[in-house]
């Protein structure tokens, strides 16, 4: 993808159960972060791959561009269900714009 063009357009969202109110507090509730781009300001859209899958309640998906490079950074809150009032920050990044590493293999920000 290279440098980011005015037509470029990227979604990251939520999807299962904790997106409904109140399902953070849910230790059964399970949600994955979704991604997907569009490079014709959002007529058409990539396939939404996972970029997290099922493990723990994820929320609240930000997406952060490199205008220079087209780097696209992705983070989100996981709560797993031993401990959900204390969530760890996750994050992805892809080089490109449009594709990420393997579900699952997403890096965690040391607590602060």
């Amino acid at each position: 993808m290279g440098r980011p063009r005015d037509a470029d357009v990227w979604l990251a969202l939520e999807r299962g159960q904790a997106a409904e109110a109140g399902a953070a507090l849910d230790r059964k509730a399970k949600s994955r972060i979704l991604f997907s781009y569009s490079e014709d300001c959002g007529e058409t859209w990539s396939s939404p791959p996972r970029v997290l899958s099922n493990q723990g309640t994820n929320q609240g998906a930000s997406i952060a561009v490199d205008p220079g490079t087209g780097a696209v950074f992705v983070t989100w809150r996981v709560f797993h269900p031993e401990n959900l009032t204390l969530g760890e920050i996750h994050y992805m990044a892809s080089a490109n714009g449009k594709d990420f590493p393997e579900a699952g293999s997403a890096k965690r920000v040391a607590s602060f």
